[in-house]
C-alpha cells in the first residue's frame, strides 16, 4: 500500500469464516482512497449482529486456521487430480473453489445433479462457456466429486 497508494486490498469473512449470509468484509487502502468510497455507503448500510459476529470471529481468528489450512491443501490436491484428466483444463486458484473447462460441462454437471453433487455451472455464460466451479470441502466429499468427474471423463471421449 505504500508503493502503491491507489491499491486497495479488499477481503470477506465468506468463505474462510463462513459467513457468506452476514455480507461482511473489509478493505485495506488509503486514507483518501477510503474517505472517497465512504461517501458512496449509503446511512447505515451494515446491520449490528452482522457486525458483532464478524468482530466476534476476527477475534477468534487462529481458531479458524486449520480449517483454511485443510482447504488449502484440498484445493491443491484437488487441482491436480483434475489436470490429470483429459481435456478438463484447471484455472489458478487461491480460493475455495476450482473453476475447470470442459468440453461437456452442461452433461458433466447432470452427473453430478444424479449424485447429489452439487456444482456451479456457468453453462454458456460469455467467456464462462463450459465451466464449472467446484467447491472445496472435506477429503472424503472431493473424493466423492472426483471419482464421478473420472468415470465421466473417461466414458466420454
Amino acid at each position: 500500500l505504500k508503493k502503491y497508494p491507489h491499491m486497495m486490498i479488499a477481503r470477506t469473512f465468506s468463505k474462510a469464516y463462513a459467513l457468506a449470509s452476514c455480507r461482511v468484509g473489509y478493505m485495506l487502502a488509503h486514507r483518501d482512497v477510503i474517505d472517497m468510497i465512504a461517501k458512496t455507503y449509503m446511512p447505515y448500510h451494515m446491520n449490528v449482529p452482522s457486525l458483532v459476529t464478524a468482530d466476534t470471529v476476527f477475534q477468534m481468528r487462529s481458531e479458524f486456521e486449520p480449517q483454511i489450512r485443510m482447504i488449502c491443501e484440498e484445493r491443491e490436491r484437488m487441482q491436480e487430480k483434475y489436470k490429470a484428466l483429459d481435456a478438463v483444463t484447471v484455472y489458478p486458484s487461491h480460493t475455495n473453489f476450482i473453476l475447470i473447462h470442459y468440453p461437456h460441462a452442461e452433461a458433466l454437471n447432470k452427473e453430478f445433479i444424479k449424485y447429489g453433487i452439487g456444482v456451479r455451472s456457468f453453462g454458456k455464460t460469455p467467456r464462462l462457456e463450459n465451466t464449472l466451479r467446484i467447491s472445496i470441502g472435506r477429503t472424503d466429499e472431493n473424493d466423492a466429486v472426483y471419482r464421478v468427474m473420472k468415470a465421466f471423463v473417461e466414458g466420454n471421449p
